[in-house]
């Protein structure tokens, strides 16, 4: 965590740094119910069309962001064994990957019914509407320090995927800020991701333009 704030008045020191005196702390565990993950099937070569099903690869999770197109198409009897669709408003966790994308997450934002979680992706949600902002706690555990953390609780024998295990997840500590706060460092972080990413098509698109003339 930075280190700005270190013994300035009206902060205190914690496990996750020095923070307001006002603010708490906890664990996800105290502001986030228990993980569900989706089952895993073969599926097709390429991503649902609308109105079919489709389960999600891991990498549905890109920086932070959701891509519900990374999925594959399940047909037949498969789509029977699917259990967990994608809903709004959660959060969602790569429990085994690379030591780089082991526990990556991001944030839905609506509602994919005919998109399912498969057994590597986990589903978290709160215990009410409002308490995270999950916006707010994307942004948190995809910073550098929580992304830190992560990898260090992650395990495995394989040297390509690591895991990481529920009550490791869960067993975070995290500051906790009022949910206003929440929501308005959310508010700010999601401008200037928006600002970005249209930066980023203006560009891709300049690129394309001048390909085509050359």
């Amino acid at each position: 965590m930075s280190k700005r704030n270190d013994n300035r008045p009206g902060y205190k020191k914690t496990k996750v740094g020095w923070i307001p005196k006002e603010r708490g702390v906890g664990r996800l565990k105290d502001v986030c119910g228990k993980p569900v993950s989706g089952y895993s099937l073969k599926g097709g070569n390429r991503p649902a069309k609308q109105g079919e099903h489709g389960v999600l690869k891991l990498s549905c999770i890109q920086n932070g962001r959701f891509v519900p197109t990374e999925n594959k198409f399940v047909k037949g009897n498969g789509v029977t064994k699917l259990r967990t669709p994608v809903r709004k408003g959660t959060l969602l966790v790569s429990r085994s990957n690379t030591d780089e994308l082991v526990g990556a997450v991001c944030f839905v934002d609506r509602d994919f019914p005919y998109i399912y979680l498969s057994d590597l992706i986990w589903e978290v949600s709160g215990f009410n509407d409002s308490d995270p902002n999950f916006r707010w706690l994307t942004y948190l555990l995809c910073s550098d320090y929580y992304r830190a953390q992560i990898v260090a609780r992650a395990n495995g024998t394989s040297g390509s995927m690591k895991k990481i295990t529920k009550p490791s997840f869960l067993g975070l500590s995290i500051p906790l800020p009022l949910v206003s706060e929440q929501k308005k460092i959310a508010e700010i972080l999601s401008t200037w991701d928006t600002a970005i990413e249209q930066t980023r098509k203006l560009i891709d698109a300049k690129h394309r333009l001048k390909k085509a003339l050359m």
